[in-house]
């Protein structure tokens, strides 16, 4: 049987050990509450969270979709999609959500036909990629794919330079699925639209990539100002190599050929207008009509001036 000293430092004991027990528990406690504190000031929860992440998609400034049954106007819609969830970090589980927000006319008809017949939950839980597979299916037909790739196989160069062949074979190859795990078909078809020139220089054994075969064509393509110097001029070259040249005077010469007149160094008369003879000369003039320039007088000439005779007999002595 324990003595009374003994009985009440086991007791003490037993209270020291609860006191330590009771204080870890509570800093357990306390440090659990602070994690949580601590991560709900960074992360907020709830409607706070749902709110917080579409205004930061709602920042980016997306389109909205009026449902075009244009393959080239929808596909470049789910890019631009595609490039605001980056932007805003749009978490996967709530991209698909986002997304119908911004289905406008025939899109959002659409849109209610399959929430009446699905239900609202079960779609608006698809996954981002089962979501496109149903959008493309409705918003790119099939005749559209067959268009593209009719457009492919009839595609050439012709006078177009590489930057722009490449960014309008690669517009119409995006909605042909055939491409996707197939690099060397879509590497074939572009050599195919390439010039006879250009083909003839790129062999596909060279190559192991579509980067490797454009930048294979990219260095055998002329210079700009080679395919320039290429083109013939649409002037008239003399047996000089020169540029032909016609001067004004030649151009109104030929232009009066046909037309019941001489060329313009012919004489004019200045009585009545007409070529061919100087006004002394015109058939049209009688002697009455004839003006002397010495003395004003008419009826004679300059030369038969009977003053000038005289001046020039005082002007001898």
């Amino acid at each position: 049987m324990a003595t009374g000293r003994g009985a009440s430092s086991e007791e003490q004991n037993n209270n020291d050990e609860f006191a330590a027990r009771v204080e870890a528990e509570v800093a357990k406690q306390v440090k659990t509450i602070r994690e949580e504190f601590e991560k709900r000031l960074i992360e907020p929860q709830g409607n706070g969270k749902k709110e917080f992440i579409y205004k930061e998609f709602r920042a980016t400034k997306p389109p909205m979709y009026h449902g075009e049954l244009d393959p080239l106007v929808s596909t470049r819609w789910i890019s631009a999609i595609e490039g605001c969830f980056r932007t805003s970090e749009c978490p996967p589980d709530k991209k698909t959500r986002i997304t119908t927000s911004l289905l406008r006319d025939c899109a959002k008809d659409w849109l209610d036909g399959k929430i009446d017949t699905v239900g609202e939950e079960p779609f608006m839980s698809l996954s981002w990629g089962d979501f496109k597979k149903e959008f493309i299916e409705e918003f790119r037909a099939q005749t559209d794919l067959t268009r593209m790739r009719e457009e492919i196989r009839v595609l050439r160069q012709g006078s177009m330079d590489l930057n722009t062949l490449r960014a309008t074979f690669m517009s119409k190859a995006q909605f042909c699925p055939e491409y996707v795990n197939n690099e060397r078909l879509l590497m074939q078809d572009f050599r195919k639209a390439l010039n006879d020139e250009l083909r003839g220089k790129i062999s596909l054994g060279q190559v192991y990539s579509f980067a490797e075969l454009f930048a294979l064509a990219k260095g055998f393509e002329p210079y700009p100002w080679e395919r320039i110097n290429n083109v013939p001029s649409k002037r008239t070259v003399d047996s000089y190599g020169a540029p032909s040249k016609r001067t004004k005077s030649a151009i109104e010469g030929t232009s009066n050929v046909g037309k019941g007149t001489s060329n313009s160094s012919a004489s004019r008369c200045f009585k009545f207008g007409e070529r061919g003879h100087k006004f002394w000369e015109c058939p049209a003039s009688g002697d009455g009509d004839v003006v002397c320039f010495n003395c004003h007088g008419n009826g004679h000439r300059k030369v038969e001036c009977p003053t000038l005779g005289t001046a020039n007999v005082i002007r001898r002595r």
